[in-house]
């Protein structure tokens, strides 16, 4: 959520998000619903624990929601801790086995941790989901430059250049394209 932010913005941004926690929390300080928000606010201001025990939170309130983990291994991954922040995004997809979101990071943690078998099985997993996701939403650049990203972590050059392709034929530059394209195509040579 903090991609599209600018330095000009981001005490707007901030206010609105410390206001809307305002409202959750009056409506109900100890729902479920509250501490995701409320994790994130906290990492965008700086205060990691504070964001982790309200990731935590919503685990113990709610341990069937794959929303929880997904919250716990966002902000695990923001602290730097690879295996927390994986065990949760795992936790996340055997909830919903149809979640892509957090497959990019899982891939390159078991790139990181030397897991090859459990970075392929994850691929074999999550390609189907992305190609079909892709099938409704053909004009996804976000979701293209995830494929592409994900396909070049795993090693299938084919489906990975082919997105590349596509966001060079492209007549304007796309954030996608300005960010995400370049790197992955020079190591290929293109």
């Amino acid at each position: 959520s903090n991609i599209y932010r600018t330095k000009f913005n981001e005490a707007k941004w901030l206010e609105m998000e410390k206001e809307t926690i305002g409202k959750i929390m009056s409506i109900d300080p100890h729902s479920y619903y509250s501490y995701g928000p409320r994790a994130n606010h906290y990492l965008n201001m700086g205060e990691t624990m504070l964001a982790l025990e309200m990731a935590k939170k919503m685990v113990e309130l709610q341990p069937k929601k794959w929303t929880s983990y997904a919250v716990l291994g966002f902000v695990a991954s923001h602290l730097g801790d690879t295996r927390t922040s994986l065990f949760a995004f795992e936790q996340a997809l055997k909830i919903d086995p149809t979640y892509t979101n957090y497959v990019q990071f899982m891939l390159n943690a078991y790139l990181e941790l030397g897991m090859p078998e459990k970075l392929q099985q994850l691929w074999q997993h999550a390609k189907p989901n992305f190609l079909t996701m892709l099938a409704t939403y053909p004009d996804s650049d976000e979701l293209r430059a995830d494929l592409m990203a994900c396909a070049d972590i795993a090693g299938d050059f084919a489906i990975s250049l082919g997105q590349g392709d596509y966001f060079l034929s492209l007549p304007e530059m796309t954030p996608c394209r300005r960010d995400k394209v370049p790197g992955i195509l020079s190591r290929h040579g293109s």
